[in-house]
């Protein structure tokens, strides 16, 4: 079979942004898509090594760890380690199930038109046919982002955007229907937020006095802002620190809501392995959600 380096090349660029999709679904992470992009062209990249020859199973293995974990890596940006672990483990799954698909049919079916050699697959067809393949696996997936963030679910991630003096830091959210705590003073809803994601918000003195356990004197910029939130859980109940930001925004697909008051409890331990780092209030639900682009400046919108 005589393999086309081209048609090589852009195959495995839509294998791999498949992959990636599937492991963007089952494992509930976020990610950009120029980092989809580019991580696509590295697995098309990658491909090329078909024509080194046999380089052996180990090798073959090795390589194939190394340009996953790149490639991961650049599509998902995982910060902790759990989290590239978690990706990674998805990618390497979905990898192997295609893999040993691709390599069983070439065993019982012996087709002339695949080949499957160095843990890289190539499909023998004509320029044209390649084409129309691109524009249809496109097309899908087009189709199928769209459809993913139109119909949010209470397990999607929400973008959340909170402002405090000017600074605003970018948050991963998830609905938890079991948060309902309110406000005690101000009867407004309270996210969970994990500490280390707000930390811009705050100044040193400010962070120094929440992480001491409130010892000391808080801090005069503080004031009218802090305060502690009882919270319970099964393990137990507690306090939390807790702010009042400025604004926040959150959204989600082509919707976006703002919440015109609301505490953020501060959380000293991680909320999850790096899927979200805020935990959101049920009664986000009975917002008035529109679609992006349809704001006033400065504009509040709540029931």
């Amino acid at each position: 079979m005589v393999i086309y380096a081209d048609v090589l090349v852009c195959i495995n660029i839509i294998i791999t942004y498949i992959f990636l999709v599937c492991v963007r679904v089952f494992t509930n992470l976020p990610t950009m898509k120029l980092g989809v992009a580019i991580a696509s062209l590295v697995g098309g990249a990658g491909s090329l090594i078909i024509f080194l020859g046999d380089i052996g199973f180990v090798f073959s293995i090795g390589y194939k760890l190394i340009l996953g974990a790149v490639i991961v890596a650049v599509a998902f940006l995982p910060r902790r380690i759990r989290s590239f672990l978690k990706v990674s483990g998805a990618f390497y799954g979905i990898s192997l199930l295609f893999g040993g698909v691709v390599f069983f049919l070439q065993v019982t079916l012996s087709p002339h038109n695949v080949l499957y050699y160095n843990g890289t697959v190539y499909f023998d067809m004509s320029v044209k046919y390649l084409i129309g393949v691109i524009f249809i696996f496109y097309g899908l997936f087009l189709a199928f982002d769209y459809l993913l963030s139109r119909h949010a679910s209470r397990h999607d991630i929400y973008t959340v955007d909170i402002t405090l003096k000017d600074t605003t830091v970018r948050l991963r959210g998830m609905v938890d229907t079991g948060n309902t705590m309110k406000d005690g003073i101000s009867g407004c809803p309270v996210f969970v937020a994990e500490l280390s994601s707000v930390t811009p918000l705050l100044s040193y003195e400010e962070l120094d006095f929440i992480r001491s356990d409130f010892t000391g004197e808080a801090p005069v910029s503080l004031v009218g802002s802090f305060r502690l939130i009882p919270c319970r859980t099964v393990s137990g109940g507690g306090l939390l620190p807790a702010i009042t930001p400025d604004k926040i925004t959150i959204s989600i697909g082509g919707k976006r809501c703002h919440i015109p008051i609301a505490v953020i409890a501060l959380a000293s331990e991680n909320l999850s392995d790096g899927e979200y780092n805020i935990l959101l209030n049920s009664s986000i639900y009975d917002y008035q959600w529109k679609e992006k682009g349809r704001y006033e400046k400065n504009e509040l919108y709540s029931e």
